[in-house]
């Protein structure tokens, strides 16, 4: 996605499964297929970063997540070609991307997480413990959490939610065994 690695976004892309309900909801009147959103914190940040695409050889990568569209490779690469992308927005807009800004993201991801279509939540503050969500009352519809720290391969002994996750940790801790 052309935006900077750490900021905190949601991605979701239409389906030919949604319903009329849910492409009112989450797709309104765009005519886009796929709606970026980010938090207005980052909108300078995100107008004077510049990103670089690395073009790497193709054959030594396997597909690891087909949902998330991940590859890995258990061997050491280097680029082919690096490739400098400035102007973000408008990279996104041309690709006709529907990009988003809303002063926080929790609405939105608490809305979109009962849902099911494809989309993503991506935040550069994963993992501190310092989210909404912790604070949460455990009665609450969207649930509450202690974060623990487990040994990436004894995440399959754990009720890990969504079990995507699992699968994928899982398969990360033995690749290349």
């Amino acid at each position: 996605m052309l935006l900077p690695g750490n900021c905190p976004r949601i991605v979701y892309t239409r389906t030919n499964e949604i319903t009329d309900e849910d492409q009112n909801k989450f797709f309104g009147l765009t005519q886009s297929h796929i709606v970026v959103t980010v938090e207005i914190d980052w909108y300078e940040r995100i107008k004077s970063t510049t990103i670089y695409r690395y073009r790497l050889p193709s054959d030594t990568f396997r597909l690891f997540d087909e949902y998330a569209g991940y590859y890995i490779s258990t061997q050491t690469v280097k680029p082919v070609e690096i490739e400098p992308f400035n102007n973000l927005l408008d990279q996104l807009i041309k690709l006709d991307i529907e990009v988003r800004f809303t002063p926080n993201l929790y609405q939105l991801r608490n809305a979109i997480l009962t849902y099911y279509f494809k989309a993503s939540v991506v935040s550069g503050d994963f993992g501190t413990g310092t989210g909404a969500e912790l604070y949460n009352d455990v009665n609450s519809e969207t649930g509450s959490y202690e974060p623990i720290l487990v040994p990436i391969s004894e995440v399959a002994n754990y009720d890990v939610r969504p079990k995507h996750l699992a699968q994928i940790l899982h398969a990360a801790s033995h690749c290349g065994n």
